[in-house]
């Protein structure tokens, strides 16, 4: 319905909000499967890199749907 729609929304706009690189690994990580290690290894950056994004993010990401 309307609601579900609404809540699509907010969540792809929250998603926007994030820089690309965050929102590529957070996709990475919880939709993809892919363990931290594996994103490293991918971007070949550190594993602390990919936590480090993947915290700060989902931070972002609840600060954004905070009311939601």
């Amino acid at each position: 319905g309307l609601g579900d729609v609404y809540k699509r929304q907010r969540l792809n706009a929250a998603l926007r909000s994030l820089s690309e690189r965050q929102r590529r690994r957070l996709l990475a990580f919880y939709l993809d499967g892919k363990n931290k290690s594996q994103i490293a290894k991918e971007e070949n950056v550190s594993e602390g890199s990919i936590r480090e994004s993947i915290r700060s993010g989902l931070a972002q990401l609840k600060k954004s749907l905070k009311n939601f």
